[in-house]
């Protein structure tokens, strides 16, 4: 993409979130993570765009995947076995508590707090007691506090 089309698109992302109230963040593995595993940096600058947007008013929902990615890097594993479902869920269950406490440190930097709410394709299904409760749980976070709720999403 050319600089010109990056900027473009900032400028028409930046006039979109003037007229809104609240945002779904979506950060996907490859944004957050490299060969090293969590780019902390990278949560850090992140966090304080969101932080910004939390300030102005705006109730932010950040769904964020990586944990996989976090925790990757963290265990020794062939390139055959990661793709091994067992080893995707050790490498999620390690990587999950790294990259909560990477934005519970960056989001404390700002004021706010950070709160994880674990989902998957079935709890987002519109009919299920899940999709309920969860609905219920985000808004309540949202409405209880300006801080921005992260949201973990998992398969």
């Amino acid at each position: 993409m050319s600089a010109l089309a990056s900027d473009d698109q900032h400028a028409h992302k930046a006039r979109l979130l003037r007229r809104v109230k609240r945002a779904v963040v979506k950060i996907g593995s490859n944004v957050l993570a490299g060969t090293g595993g969590l780019r902390r940096e990278r949560v850090r600058a992140l966090v304080a765009e969101i932080a910004a947007l939390a300030a102005a008013g705006r109730q932010i929902v950040v769904v964020s995947s990586g944990a996989v990615a976090a925790g990757a890097v963290r265990l020794a594993g062939s390139g055959r076995s990661r793709s091994r479902i067992d080893w995707r869920q050790a490498a999620a269950a390690v990587g999950q508590i790294g990259l909560m406490a990477a934005y519970e440190r960056a989001f404390a930097a700002h004021d706010r707090h950070v709160a994880q709410v674990l989902l998957t394709h079935a709890d987002l299904a519109s009919t299920s007691a899940s999709y309920r409760s969860s609905t219920r749980t985000t808004r309540w976070r949202s409405r209880s506090s300006p801080s921005a709720t992260t949201t973990t999403s998992r398969r």
